[in-house]
């Protein structure tokens, strides 16, 4: 008996341990308790009505702020798209900017009191000019005068030959070099050239990469009737000099005559070869010319050759962007001498952003004006803002651009 009683106990224990263990495994878990608690917790703060739970007062509807509709928010997200593609290669709110001014085929006998007055207002610390600096012989007077004016005594002056200086070349250059020898920009390195001056040569304006070659044939002659020796390969200086630039802020092309099919006067003269173009493109040069005495901008090109242009997201998009690959090219002709007349029909090509003065314009004939730009003193910051400017201080055409000069921005492009 003694021993069934064992018996007993012991199937009583287990029966009690098989209990506990089954109310063990069937209890739920703390954890998945607070998951649930976490759940719902989550539910009220999105505002979903859980239970009896007091929902915060929701103010009137006249309080609520207009909703856009759906076409203004598409508008609007567009927009900031957009803005965001327009921002590459960073645009910093505030950095410091040069001023450099394009002229070319002036009158300085005596200069044109607008164009002067233009140049100074406009505090600039470099002057490019075209070519076709005096339309008359014995012009070193002339020219000695202009670069001595108060207001240019401090700015170094950068002169690429036009076909009226050739004979005089050794002239305008020796004036030239006394010139900017004695400005601070280039006593402090600010400012250094190199090469045959004005025919082809490169100079470095801070930070600002500009070459000058001639390319009309007649010019060439006269230049080495003149006594200069002239490298024929004028693709090859142009790559090589911007190639060892790298730290640039600005890539100027600067050549007196255009391309034919870059031309609005009339009549047409090919002088100018397309390559020479297209190399400049290639390194993400702006090309800017005079010659014709008319201001003209093009669209931004990526091939000047099949006028092949970049078409952007919205028309009329600023800032765009120069570098390797593309360019854009300005006449900056109206440096004093009578304006040519417009041929409609190349005026009116696709590939050109303004032309002025129209044939129609009713003081055609008096108008002078210059390319003022002011350039950013740090690579890849910043936007370069240009604009031509009338004589009479109508601004004629802005635009604005941002440079991405990097070695890694460059395409896989060989001549």
């Amino acid at each position: 008996m003694f021993q069934r009683g064992r018996k007993n106990i012991r199937l009583l224990v287990a029966f009690l341990v098989l209990m506990a263990v089954g109310a063990f495994l069937l209890w739920p878990a703390s954890s998945d308790t607070v998951y649930e608690v976490d759940n719902k917790v989550d539910k009220i703060e999105k505002g979903d009505k859980v239970g009896d739970v007091d929902q915060p007062d929701q103010p009137d509807q006249a309080d609520q702020p207009d909703q856009p509709d759906q076409a203004g928010q598409a508008d609007k997200v567009d927009e900031v798209n957009e803005e965001d593609k327009l921002d590459e290669g960073p645009i910093v709110e505030t950095y410091e900017t040069i001023t450099v001014a394009f002229i070319g085929d002036t009158v300085l006998d005596p200069p044109k009191e607008e164009l002067v007055t233009l140049l100074e207002k406009n505090n600039i610390d470099f002057l490019f000019h075209g070519g076709d600096i005096a339309y008359i012989k014995d012009a070193k007077a002339a020219w000695s005068s202009f670069v001595d004016l108060d207001f240019l005594r401090s700015v170094p002056i950068v002169a690429t030959a036009g076909n009226a200086d050739v004979a005089e070349w050794n002239m305008f250059t020796s004036v030239l070099k006394t010139h900017n020898d004695q400005t601070s920009a280039s006593q402090e390195g600010k400012f250094r050239c190199s090469g045959i001056a004005g025919l082809q040569s490169s100079c470095t304006a801070d930070g600002i990469v500009v070459v000058q070659i001639v390319t009309e044939p007649s010019m060439r002659k006269a230049a080495e009737a003149a006594g200069f020796r002239l490298p024929m390969n004028n693709n090859k200086f142009i790559k090589d000099t911007f190639q060892a630039t790298k730290n640039t802020t600005l890539r100027v092309c600067h050549f007196h005559h255009p391309f034919v099919d870059y031309k609005v006067d009339m009549p047409r003269t090919d002088i100018v070869n397309v390559v020479e173009y297209d190399t400049c493109r290639q390194q993400g040069a702006m090309i800017v010319s005079a010659h014709d005495h008319i201001y003209a901008r093009t669209k931004l090109m990526i091939n000047y050759e099949t006028h092949r242009m970049f078409r952007p997201t919205k028309p009329d998009e600023e800032p765009f962007k120069l570098r390797g690959g593309n360019s854009f090219s300005v006449i900056s002709g109206l440096g004093g001498k009578s304006t040519v007349a417009v041929n409609p029909q190349l005026a009116g090509t696709a590939w050109w952003a303004k032309v002025w003065p129209e044939n129609d314009h009713p003081t055609r004939n008096s108008q002078v004006g210059a390319l003022i730009c002011t350039v950013p003193t740090t690579p890849d910051v910043g936007k370069v803002e240009c604009r031509f400017e009338s004589g009479e201080g109508e601004t004629i055409d802005s635009f604005s651009f941002v440079t991405a000069y990097k070695e890694d921005d460059f395409p896989a492009i060989e001549l």
